[in-house]
C-alpha cells in the first residue's frame, strides 16, 4: 500500500525525485501475483502506476474505480471488476478528517484481500479510536476542544488537519527544519475562513510567518509568536471562545525543543491537562 508522496523527509533526501525513488522500492521487486493499491488523486499515481509488476487496485475520494474502493455521495464502496458493493457511509467513520477516509479506503482493500468480511471491516472502522499524536482529541475545557497532531510534520498533514475542522480554530504550529516549501501551507490556511490565529513557536516560525504573510495580505488571520508550548496552550486558550477548537499541528520535525514528536505531543498534552487542573482545581 502506498499512501501518497509528499514535498517531506528533503532532510533526509537530495530532493522530491530521490524521495519519490525510495518509496518505489515498495512495487519495483513485486511479483506478478503481488497487489499494489495507490491512490489514483495524487500526481504521483502516473509516476508509479507505471512502475507497478503485480495486480493493481486503486482507491479516490474523487471518482469510481474499476478495481479496489472509493469514495461517491457520503459513502465507501469496494469494486472488483467494475461490480461495486457498498461498505458503509462515511458518517459512521469514527475518526476526524476527510484524510482519514484516504486511509480508510485501502484499509477496506487490504481486509477484502484477506477474506475479512463487511461486517468485519465496519466493525474495525467503527470502533477505530486513532493512534496517539494523530489529530488525537485530548480534552474540552469550557466549550473548547484540544487536539493533539504532533505527528504532523510536514505541511501537507497540517493542512489535512486544519481541513478537519468546521467551526472556529486556532492553530499551534512550527518546529525544526525539514527543508519544507511551506507555501502551500500558507495559501491553503489562508483560505480558511474558520482559522481565527496561528500561534508559531520554533526554528521555523520565521519562514512559517513569511508564508502566511505572503499568501493572507490583508486578511484578518492573527498570528502570534510563543517561545514553549505551555505559553501557547494557555494563550491559545485565552484567546478561544466556546465553540472553539484548538490545534497542534507543527508541519514541522521537532528536534528544536523536544527529544521527538511524541515527546511535544505529550508536553501538549500535559499543558492542556494543566490548563484544566489550573481552572478546576483537579
Amino acid at each position: 500500500v502506498l499512501l501518497n508522496t509528499t514535498c517531506d523527509h528533503l532532510d533526509y533526501h537530495t530532493d522530491v525525485a530521490e524521495y519519490k525513488d525510495a518509496k518505489a522500492s515498495l512495487l519495483k521487486f513485486q511479483g506478478s501475483d503481488d497487489v499494489a493499491i495507490l491512490n489514483r488523486d495524487y500526481e504521483y499515481f502516473d509516476y508509479y502506476s507505471g512502475i507497478v509488476r503485480g495486480k493493481m487496485m486503486l482507491v479516490s475520494r474523487k471518482a469510481r474505480v474499476f478495481d479496489g474502493a472509493y469514495e461517491e455521495d457520503g459513502k465507501m464502496y469496494f469494486a472488483k471488476g467494475g461490480e461495486a458493493e457498498m461498505i458503509m457511509p462515511v458518517s459512521e467513520v469514527g475518526l476526524t478528517g476527510p484524510h482519514n477516509i484516504e486511509n480508510i479506503l485501502p484499509a477496506i482493500c487490504v481486509g477484502k484481500i484477506f477474506g475479512a468480511t463487511n461486517d468485519e471491516i465496519i466493525a474495525a472502522v467503527r470502533e477505530f479510536e486513532g493512534l496517539p499524536h494523530r489529530l488525537e482529541f485530548v480534552r474540552e475545557v469550557r466549550d473548547v476542544k484540544f487536539y493533539n497532531d504532533s505527528c504532523s510534520t510536514n505541511p501537507e498533514t497540517s493542512i489535512a488537519a486544519v481541513k478537519s475542522f468546521d467551526g472556529p480554530l486556532i492553530l499551534i504550529a512550527g518546529g525544526s527544519e525539514k527543508g519544507a516549501d511551506f507555501k502551500k501551507w500558507g495559501r491553503e490556511l489562508c483560505e480558511r475562513r474558520n482559522l481565527k490565529t496561528v500561534i508559531l513557536m520554533g526554528e521555523t516560525a520565521d519562514k512559517l510567518e513569511r508564508a502566511l504573510v505572503d499568501a493572507c495580505g490583508d486578511k484578518d488571520l492573527r498570528i502570534l509568536r510563543r517561545d514553549d508550548m505551555d505559553e501557547a496552550v494557555l494563550d491559545a486558550y485565552s484567546i478561544a471562545e466556546p465553540g472553539y477548537t484548538i490545534v497542534l499541528s507543527p508541519a514541522c520535525a521537532s528536534f528544536d525543543l523536544f527529544k521527538d514528536y511524541k515527546d511535544r505531543g505529550d508536553t501538549f498534552k500535559r499543558a492542556v491537562l494543566s490548563l484544566t487542573q489550573s481552572l478546576f482545581g483537579m
